[in-house]
């Protein structure tokens, strides 16, 4: 539903359950991490495999290497159960998905402070399960969540915010298992689901712009072009 306010997280929640480690490794030196806007920084890792093409590669970030990467020290913990994916990072903030309240879920998604670990907001995602990937652009995260029921509802949050923008259906009137991360390029988001069928959303609106088969293959995130063809 558009414009469902973010869920504040419980002060002190632990989960003591198998948990998802949720640590940021900083080199020694003030400064490392530092927060600011959501813009694309070197640093920044914006989808599962870092860009449209799934290369898994950020030529970009030149300052960790063969030289210092022994003077990389843990900087702060979080324990948060039953995610998964590759975190995202972005403007000084680390974005990922979990489940509240351990293994029972509901799932959620978390934006939290790179710096200091701390929460800056949790938003619900409507489904059993935390969710398997993230994708930002745009100063939008597109969520794929698990167990989300009939429909297979897909959101996008606010990054900065939590806020929900949209909410499509996948599969109208039918549940499908999506356990791959979207890819999102040039103002449309791809996504893959268990009836090997790949989707094409409008990333502002949330509206499908096509619906074609694919092959079947190993779960992983749909690869896109880098902009419009």
């Amino acid at each position: 539903m558009p414009g469902r306010s973010p869920v504040k997280p419980a002060a002190g929640r632990a989960v003591a359950r198998a948990a998802i480690l949720a640590a940021v490794l900083l080199l020694c030196w003030p400064g490392a991490a530092s927060a600011g806007h959501q813009t694309q920084a070197a640093g920044d890792w914006t989808r599962w495999k870092y860009d449209a093409g799934n290369t898994g590669m950020n030529l970009g970030e030149t300052r960790l290497g063969p030289g210092n990467v022994r003077g990389l020290r843990r900087s702060w913990f979080r324990s948060l159960c039953c995610g998964g994916g590759t975190p995202l990072v972005a403007g000084g903030v680390v974005y990922l998905g979990a489940e509240v309240d351990g293994p029972d879920g509901p799932g959620a998604v978390y934006a939290v402070d790179a710096a200091t670990g701390q929460t800056r907001w949790m938003t619900l995602t409507g489904a059993s399960e935390g969710p398997r990937g993230l994708a930002m652009a745009d100063g939008r995260l597109f969520v794929l969540p698990v167990g989300g029921g009939e429909g297979s509802p897909m959101v996008a949050l606010d990054a900065a915010t939590g806020r929900r923008l949209w909410t499509a259906e996948l599969t109208p009137g039918a549940s499908t298992d999506f356990y791959g991360p979207p890819n999102v390029a040039g103002g449309v988001v791809y996504v893959t689901g268990g009836d090997a069928k790949m989707r094409a959303l409008d990333a502002a609106t949330g509206r499908l712009l096509w619906r074609g088969a694919t092959r079947p293959r190993a779960p992983g995130s749909s690869r896109a072009a880098d902009g419009p063809r």
